[in-house]
């Protein structure tokens, strides 16, 4: 089964992956405490968002379209390494991968139950 890439959710994909990379550059002049704290916030929600936009470009843009498994492992792949992209703490990194996990899960269920068996 050949994938169908949607192109807008592949464009989305690049966005969120410059966004991770942009946050996890560093700090601005401010202070770098706080700067660190809001980066955390905002890069685990950046992540998932990341995987739902790699799983619909793949997908051919519908979340119920289940992929080929060995096309999971590139995708989670993916996501982990803008998960541990520089200096990432490890509580943020696992939290991160439980969730790109979750959601790969999630994906697969959608694809399972829109096929008929």
């Amino acid at each position: 089964m050949k994938p169908r890439i949607h192109f807008g959710y592949a464009v989305a994909a690049v966005g969120y992956m410059l966004a991770i990379f942009v946050l996890s550059a560093d700090e601005p002049g401010g202070s770098g405490r706080t700067w660190s704290a809001t980066a955390m916030l905002l890069r685990v929600p950046l992540i998932a968002c990341l995987v739902v936009c790699l799983l619909l470009a793949f997908g051919g843009g519908r979340w119920n379209r289940p992929l080929a498994w060995p096309l999971y492992v590139p995708i989670a792949g993916i996501a982990a390494v803008y998960a541990a992209w520089r200096y990432a703490s490890v509580a943020e990194v696992t939290l991160s991968c439980a969730g790109i996990g979750m959601l790969v899960v999630l994906h697969r269920l959608a694809g399972s139950r829109a096929t008929p068996s």
